[in-house]
């Protein structure tokens, strides 16, 4: 008898092993026909004209697939598109003179942000330009991305047409990439708001934003990330290149590209827990302060570890924020009209371990504040007011001052160790100090 039983209950389990491994469970099935219908969708390609661009576009919005459009012609008074639909992949490519112009319709286009919406799947664009040809009518930027992705790629010219209101591209969320091409004429060239937004950019020009927080890229909302390997963003003459504003908790990393004649290459205000890290890449030439955090943002971090902060009109580097943390391990700051790193907050700390501070037209380094330290490690050259072309403050200034009452006008060289700490009332007491030829102003 109980030979009988284990007969069957071997046949049992063989049964469902059976089931199992060829036929398959409910969930399994569903699970498969997902990847099987995102991977094996529709792949088509079309020849259009301008005249049949919109339809068939619409055709495909809602079928799974990959559909690349080679569009002739110019579509004018397009009225905006938007792509929903996770695995539908849309690839735009112009002739390279060839434009699509959106007349933003208020009637109709409430719920379009952008000449091109994508809240799922993906957009790329390639050799073609996109522009609005009402731009003081209504809201809205040229891409907008909120879950799906854009790719825009070498060729493609976004422009608002010297527009003051809108934007090249926003993000709200999802991803967009930007290898090539160029946006100009905008508002902001490119913005993000709400959240986890991804930027990644490696290549092409944002030209001529004119919002004094962010000509360039202004980065609001949380929890956003902002990579760029390379890209020229210049010319925001009265604005920031790079700018955060009421940005929480936010990360920019620059490892290449240029930021160049903005009036501040990068600036945070009203921000807390955001972080820019800067190991590559030219911030030059900017006519105020290259890299500023204001008194209204805390707890920012700024690390540089390479690049140049060279000629600009202000500060290297300042700091008015409550609870920064500045650390810096690389690069060049140098040739600046004022200070190389002025740190002036409160409950702040400066950390050199690294780079370059020269030729300055004011102090190498600068402290000010309350609950303030800094600290020099071994690594790193500040130079002082004697040491020929390479000096900072030539005239009468020197290496550091902390709060104007002590100073160090001589090099601060790789091998010295320094350290000072500004008490909560901003005085200087001298069992804090470490290091260094110290000269105590005059009371």
């Amino acid at each position: 008898m109980k030979k009988k039983r284990r007969f069957f209950d071997i046949l049992a389990a063989g049964i469902l092993f059976f089931v199992l491994v060829f036929i398959g469970c409910p969930d399994s099935d569903e699970k498969n026909n997902e990847t099987d219908e995102e991977n094996n969708g529709t792949v088509e390609e079309f020849n259009v004209t301008a005249s049949d661009f919109y339809s068939t576009l619409e055709s495909i919005k809602n079928m799974p697939g990959t559909y690349t459009f080679n569009l002739s012609g110019d579509v004018i008074d397009f009225p905006g598109f938007e792509l929903s639909k996770a695995g539908v992949n849309i690839i735009v490519k112009g002739k390279g003179n060839n434009k699509i112009t959106w007349k933003r319709n208020g009637d109709t286009d409430d719920d379009l942000y952008g000449l091109f919406t994508v809240t799922a799947g993906k957009l790329v664009l390639e050799d073609i330009k996109l522009e609005r040809i009402n731009p003081e009518s209504y809201w809205g930027c040229l891409l907008f991305a909120d879950g799906g992705t854009i790719e825009m790629k070498t060729g493609v010219i976004l422009d608002n047409l010297n527009d003051q209101q809108h934007s090249g591209a926003a993000l709200g969320g999802g991803s967009f990439i930007m290898s090539g091409g160029i946006i100009r004429n905008s508002f902001h060239g490119i913005q993000t708001f709400n959240s986890d937004a991804v930027l990644t950019i490696t290549g092409g020009e944002i030209i001529g934003g004119t919002h004094i927080y962010g000509g360039g890229i202004s980065i609001g909302g949380e929890r956003h990330i902002i990579t760029i390997t390379g890209v020229k963003i210049n010319n925001a003459q009265n604005a920031v290149g790079i700018g955060f504003h009421e940005a929480v908790d936010c990360k920019l990393y620059i490892n290449g590209g240029e930021i160049s004649n903005n009036k501040n290459g990068i600036a945070l205000s009203s921000s807390s827990g955001c972080e820019v890290t800067i190991t590559d890449g030219d911030i030059i030439n900017n006519s105020d302060h290259t890299v500023a955090i204001w008194d209204n943002s805390t707890n920012c971090k700024l690390t540089i570890a390479g690049g140049k902060i060279n000629d600009n009109g202000g500060n290297g580097v300042f700091n008015g924020g409550n609870g920064t943390i500045i650390t810096v391990s690389g690069g060049e700051i140098s040739n600046n009209g004022e200070w190389g790193i002025g740190t002036f907050g409160e409950n702040c700390k400066l950390i050199i371990r690294g780079g370059v501070i020269s030729k300055n037209e004011g102090w190498g380094v600068a402290v000010g504040g309350k609950n303030n330290e800094f600290s020099k490690e071994q690594g790193g050259i500040i130079y002082g007011n004697n040491s020929g072309d390479n000096s900072n403050g030539v005239e009468w200034d020197g290496a550091i001052t902390i709060n104007w009452r002590i100073f160090l006008r001589g090099d601060a060289g790789l091998n010295d160790v320094l350290f000072a700490e500004i008490d909560a009332d901003g005085e200087i007491e001298e069992s804090s100090l470490v290091g260094g030829d110290w000269e105590w102003a005059e009371n």
